[in-house]
C-alpha cells in the first residue's frame, strides 16, 4: 500500500504561516489528527467490509491496521517536529446512538492495540493525548484509559455520563459532554444554556473537566462560551471546589 510522501510537504513553512497568531506562551496547542487508524481503515474499504474483514480476514485486517498506524505515528512527528503541540486529538469513532459499534472483546483485539502505540508514541514525544469518539462507547472507556489516554472527547449524552464521571474522574480528563441539541439552529437560547450548565454539573466535580465549544453554529457558540465562562467561575467558587494545592 503507498502512502503521501510526508518529506514532500513543506512543513517549515506551513507552520511558520500557521502558528503566526498562536500564542503558545499563555495558550495550549491542540492539533487535530483526523482521522486514526480504524477510521481511515473503514474509510479506504467500506464500513461494512471492514467488520466482515474482521471475521472473514483477521490477519489481512491486522496488517492494515498496523500500517495506518505507522502512518499516523510518521505525521505526529511530523507535527511535533515543526508546530510543537501540547495535545494531539485523534478521531475514532466507536460508537452509535444506541451502543458502541462493536463489543469490548472485538476492540481489544482490532482497535485497542493500535490506538496504544499511537498514545504511547504520543507521550514519548512529549504531548497529551485526546481520543475522540462519538456515540456511547462508555463500555471501552476503561480500555481508554487502562492505555493511557489522557482526554476523553465528546462523551456525549448517549453515555452514562455521571458512571463516566464517577468512575474515572481524575483518571481521565473530559472534554465536551453536551447534546447535539447544541448543533440545531432551533435550540433556544435558554434550552443551550441548560445544556452547558448540565454537563458541567456532571462533569465538573471530577476537577478534570475542561469546556470546548461544541456547536457547529456561530449562535449557539456565542451562547455555549458565554454560559460556560458564567456558570464555570461559579463552580470554582462554591464551597468545596476552592482550588489545593
Amino acid at each position: 500500500m503507498t502512502f503521501p510522501d510526508l518529506e514532500s510537504y513543506d512543513w517549515a513553512a506551513s507552520a511558520e504561516r500557521d502558528l503566526q497568531n498562536v500564542d503558545k506562551e499563555h495558550r495550549l496547542l491542540r492539533m487535530i489528527l483526523e482521522s486514526g487508524p480504524w477510521e481511515r481503515l473503514h474509510a479506504l474499504i467500506g464500513f461494512e467490509e471492514a467488520f466482515l474483514a474482521m471475521y472473514d480476514e483477521p490477519e489481512a485486517f491486522l496488517e492494515l491496521m498496523q500500517a495506518l498506524t505507522d502512518h499516523r505515528i510518521r505525521l505526529m512527528r511530523k507535527l511535533k517536529e515543526h508546530y510543537e503541540p501540547d495535545i494531539i486529538f485523534s478521531m475514532e469513532d466507536l460508537g452509535s446512538r444506541n451502543a458502541s459499534l462493536m463489543s469490548p472483546q472485538m476492540y481489544r483485539e482490532f482497535i485497542k492495540p493500535f490506538q496504544k502505540q499511537m498514545i504511547d508514541e504520543c507521550h514519548r514525544l512529549e504531548m497529551y493525548y485526546e481520543a475522540h469518539s462519538c456515540g456511547k462507547m462508555d463500555n471501552l472507556a476503561g480500555d481508554l484509559v487502562e492505555i493511557g489516554a489522557d482526554i476523553l472527547n465528546p462523551v456525549q449524552n448517549f453515555n452514562d455520563q455521571a458512571f463516566l464521571a464517577r468512575t474515572y474522574g481524575g483518571k481521565v480528563a473530559f472534554d465536551g459532554g453536551h447534546d447535539l441539541c447544541v448543533n440545531l439552529p432551533e435550540t433556544t437560547e435558554e434550552e443551550i444554556r441548560a445544556e452547558v450548565r448540565r454537563a458541567i454539573d456532571i462533569f465538573a466535580p471530577t476537577r478534570s473537566y475542561f469546556y470546548t465549544n461544541s456547536s457547529v453554529i456561530k449562535k449557539n457558540q456565542a451562547i455555549m462560551t458565554d454560559e460556560a465562562k458564567k456558570y464555570g467561575f461559579h463552580y470554582w467558587t462554591r464551597e468545596g471546589l476552592q482550588a489545593k494545592p
